[in-house]
């Protein structure tokens, strides 16, 4: 006979715990809509993949940052972390720089000091990758799941400044994709760089027993 044929891999299904949670008896087996079903915040686990989808409001609101990133630093060794004034700053300082470079260029018959303007072009092509990130503190819409993390920080990626002003406090939003991780103190943080962040355009209502532990949560430090 001929040759047996190669092995195929067979297919995988991976499960994470964060993914995963127990159906009902009467539950219809298949091919779902949509797998972004809704679970509490206090039932995430660290290392235990993203979450579903979690309802969280706005409880606090923090400054907003800008981490900078060398071009071509996939590795992140040149990487810093500026406030947003800071950089605003920093970009003002080099286009002042660049402009100055472009005059006495201009004057000196196209060599300047410094490499001239045709540096100072460089220098402003080059400049760092800025990703702007801004760091709430949330608290869980659900009305369930136990656990202790009722209210936890958050980091959001956004691609534009302005769009930190849709994270307004009180603002409720759906988050798919997030995943949690523990702080050197332990306490919980969403981690949202690939997240999808969708605003809810009313907060659902809050019982008064949940709105006392998010009220406790806060003036224990969690500020």
């Amino acid at each position: 006979g001929g040759l047996d044929a190669p092995a195929l891999p067979l297919p995988a299904l991976k499960l994470s715990a964060n993914g995963v949670r127990r159906a009902s008896w009467d539950a219809k087996l298949g091919k779902t809509a949509s797998c972004g079903f809704r679970v509490a915040l206090g039932s995430l686990l660290e290392g235990g993949g993203q979450a579903p989808c979690v309802h969280v409001r706005v409880e606090r609101r923090y400054g907003l940052r800008v981490y900078e990133r060398p071009e071509g630093d996939a590795a992140g060794r040149g990487a810093g972390w500026l406030t947003a004034a800071g950089h605003e700053s920093k970009l003002q300082e080099q286009a002042e720089a660049l402009s100055w470079r472009r005059e006495q260029a201009s004057l000196d018959g196209g060599e300047a000091g410094g490499g001239g303007a045709g540096g100072a072009e460089e220098e402003w092509a080059a400049r760092p990758r800025a990703s702007w990130v801004l760091n709430l503190r949330v608290s869980d819409l659900s009305g369930g799941g136990g656990g202790v993390d009722r209210v936890c920080l958050a980091t959001v990626w956004l691609d534009a400044p302005g769009q930190a002003d849709e994270f307004a406090e009180g603002a409720a939003f759906k988050v798919v994709g997030a995943r949690l991780r523990r702080g050197a103190g332990g306490e919980a943080e969403l981690v949202a760089r690939s997240a999808s962040w969708a605003r809810m355009k009313t907060a659902e209502p809050v019982s008064a027993a949940a709105a006392a532990r998010v009220r406790r949560a806060l003036r224990r430090g969690h500020l």
